[in-house]
């Protein structure tokens, strides 16, 4: 049985319900994850033998491109992997989805057990392998003038561009161009990121994840590895997704050697060797572009949770200091404001936007 709400309000109201009845809330950057018990999922439509979840999406500046809605994708990954929870329905701004009993990587209890380190880049390379399971012609269409299945050089152009014109540019440019004009990050760092990268070879396209990391990991109680959250899907090089899943896990030097040779073996294991050609040199560079783009969406939080209370200043300018070591090498930052450069910024920033 619905709710009967009038649907100017239904967004609100249903928030406003499974705020007060959620059994858990997991806040993530981009939506609030509402664990509903069973009651809660009848009472959304929704027929089911347990609890489920329910996403809201949260107000965020534009970091992270999105080309499909995460329903088209879970209608489609659903059907070919195991483990991936269903979306069952929409549901005012929000969406019902099955919910994956078990912990996510980031916080695993200290009762749990979690794999061993190689054992678990295991499960991480087999996933990656699965994705090539699904068919391409299954997945919805890609926008207009997307690159052409293994121009792996168009792919990774399209990228660095929705970067400079979406996240550095566009609505953020007159928020937070000021900002970046005093960490002395120039608007060009992008365009001069790619004229001067290295090419690549041609790899075959497949659906990405894109975002493999300890929160969007769940260890179920089989043992076993769930995948959620892919509302940020895209179709291209999988060299791309393993380079996003090494920066984003925090892997160290060592551990990153350990992921690349775990996942080329899967792969030629798999039957994909394709998938493999050039991968000494090209994931490096995949590398270094998510390290360059994540200055934007590193500084940008940093300052709008500086300015609404959710960080104090230590913690903003440890993480801007972070995000640009990271970035000065591949975007060729010739300067580093230091400490007391960073704070100036960011409180004459905080007192223009409050």
């Amino acid at each position: 049985m619905l709710l009967p709400l009038p649907p100017k309000r239904t967004g609100a109201l249903l928030t406003r319900f499974a705020r007060c009845v959620a059994r858990d809330v997991v806040q993530g950057q981009h939506n609030v994850n509402y664990i509903l018990p069973l009651g809660a999922a009848l009472l959304l439509g929704v027929v089911r033998s347990g609890p489920v979840k329910f996403r809201v999406p949260r107000e965020a500046v534009k970091v992270v491109p999105r080309i499909w809605s995460e329903a088209q994708v879970l209608g489609v990954v659903a059907e070919h992997l195991d483990g991936v929870p269903r979306f069952l329905r929409r549901r005012g701004s929000g969406s019902v989805h099955e919910f994956v009993a078990g912990w996510a990587l980031s916080s695993l209890p200290e009762s749990a057990a979690p794999p061993g380190e190689k054992e678990l880049m295991g499960k991480f390379a087999r996933f990656f392998a699965d994705l090539g399971d699904v068919p391409a012609d299954a997945l919805p269409a890609r926008p207009n003038g997307w690159p052409a299945d293994g121009d792996s050089d168009g792919f990774l152009d399209w990228l660095v561009d929705f970067v400079d014109n979406d996240v550095r540019g566009g609505p953020n440019q007159e928020l937070f161009g000021p900002l970046f004009d005093a960490l002395l990050v120039p608007d060009t760092a992008m365009k001069d990121f790619k004229g001067q990268r290295e090419r690549l070879a041609r790899r075959p396209f497949r659906l990405l994840h894109t975002d493999v990391h300890q929160a969007n990991v769940v260890l179920t109680d089989e043992g076993e590895i769930s995948v959620i959250d892919w509302e940020l899907a895209l179709y291209g090089d999988p060299l791309h997704e393993l380079a996003t899943h090494m920066v984003r896990m925090g892997y160290d030097a060592a551990q990153q050697s350990t992921m690349a040779g775990i996942w080329a073996s899967t792969m030629t294991e798999r039957g994909q060797e394709e998938i493999v050609t050039g991968y000494e040199h090209d994931l490096w560079v995949y590398r270094d572009f998510e390290h360059a783009q994540s200055i934007y969406p590193d500084v940008m939080r940093a300052a709008l949770d500086l300015r609404d209370g959710r960080v104090e200043m230590d913690a903003a300018k440890a993480r801007i200091h972070r995000a640009l070591r990271v970035a000065q090498e591949p975007l060729m930052l010739r300067k580093m404001p230091q400490d007391p450069e960073i704070e100036d910024a960011l409180q004459w920033w905080v007192s223009e936007h409050k």
